[in-house]
């Protein structure tokens, strides 16, 4: 189901337009429901796939740092999409998949391969937000997979 509504930037002032979004709600009837699976599972599934947007995980990591950065009480409204992100950075980490390569980001000179502009050092903690508009820009118009996450 895609619908449109009125989004309010977390820092927004009472003088401030809502900006127009629009938003897809994936639903059971829907072709590509994959149905109900564990969290474990999903962060499996998502960081073992990429198509030519880029790699799966890059997705949900920068839809974790939107939210938690413009979402007030993110985590209270959606633990699953939190407890999905650490979930996929344990997985990279383990993995030992360079995180630039993840988030398409060009390689610094001190990445050793656990770090990128948007996470700490230790991948372990909190992301560091980036405001960026880039990643959405880039995608095309397409159909997208969907799985029930709760």
């Amino acid at each position: 189901m895609t619908s449109f509504e009125e989004f309010y930037p977390k820092d927004h002032s009472e003088d401030d337009r809502p900006i127009r979004t629009m938003m897809f709600v994936a639903c059971p009837d829907n072709s590509l429901w994959l149905g109900d699976a564990p969290l474990h599972e999903i962060a499996n599934q998502i960081v073992s796939c990429k198509g030519p947007s880029g790699h799966n995980a890059e997705y949900v990591l920068r839809l974790a740092i939107f939210m938690r950065e413009n979402i007030p009480d993110a985590h209270l409204h959606d633990p699953e999409l939190f407890t999905l992100e650490i979930m996929l950075l344990s997985r990279i980490k383990e993995q030992k998949i360079p995180l630039h390569i993840i988030m398409n980001e060009p390689s610094s000179s001190n990445d050793n391969g656990s770090s990128s502009s948007n996470y700490q050092d230790d991948l372990d903690v909190r992301p560091v937000a980036r405001r960026s508009f880039d990643f959405t820009a880039r995608l095309p118009n397409k159909n997208l997979r969907c799985v029930n996450i709760n």
